[in-house]
């Protein structure tokens, strides 16, 4: 079946006017006191593959410094909606660094996937948000699952957690940090052989589950 879905991107003034955008967002995230734990250091250290990185929605404000916070030098792309809304978040993460395929659980779900089946296998990490981009959140849809099973990539799930921290009110209850606060970062590996015989719905609930445990640990250690 042809894909026919319109795929919105930003051109002209629209995209220039996110420079002091860009600037201001560099200049906030300078204030910021990352803690890496001991095994997310080492994964800096050693991780030279593409592979799926797969974090909560509401940590998106976190993408754009991702490569930069793990010290990874692959490159690094993000599934983003192809709606007008993703057009503005795609430009954004192009002057951020990031690269971006658009598409959603929803709209250009295949060809979105084979294309990020071609980019891992060229050796770029994928960063996804798998209960994005309308939710339900914090709960696992099976595009990552999907992605790593016909990709035979590994999966490391990241919980990132804010000591001090802005709610919106959205769906995801989207955090944004405060300036000066302190962010902690761990991760759990999932290799594909650990997945391979699993089905999607499978392996989405036990990332689901292994995330969800990661935060409730992460926060007592707080």
């Amino acid at each position: 079946m042809p894909d026919n879905i319109k795929v919105y991107r930003l051109h002209g003034w629209r995209k220039v006017v996110l420079y002091p955008v860009v600037l201001c967002m560099k200049l906030f995230a300078s204030t910021l006191r990352i803690r890496l734990s001991e095994r997310t250091k080492k994964f800096s250290r050693t991780h030279n593959y593409g592979a799926i990185m797969a974090f909560w929605h509401q940590n998106l404000f976190l993408i754009w410094k991702l490569n930069s916070l793990l010290k990874c030098r692959l490159p690094m792309y993000g599934l983003i909606s192809p709606s007008n809304d993703g057009a503005w978040l795609s430009a954004f993460f192009s002057l951020m660094g990031i690269r971006s395929v658009r598409g959603s659980s929803g709209k250009r779900g295949l060809p979105a996937i084979n294309e990020l089946r071609k980019k891992l296998k060229q050796g770029a990490n994928v960063a996804i948000t798998p209960d994005g981009p309308t939710g339900p959140a914090k709960k696992f849809k099976n595009g990552i699952s999907v992605l790593a099973l016909h990709s035979r990539a590994d999966v490391f799930l990241l919980a990132i957690e804010y000591e001090s921290f802005w709610t919106l009110n959205t769906w995801d209850k989207f955090r944004i940090p405060k300036p000066f606060s302190k962010i902690f970062i761990d991760y759990e590996k999932f290799p594909y052989e650990d997945i391979q015989n699993l089905t999607p719905t499978e392996a989405s609930l036990r990332f689901e589950r292994a995330l969800q445990s990661m935060e409730i640990s992460q926060s007592k250690s707080r």
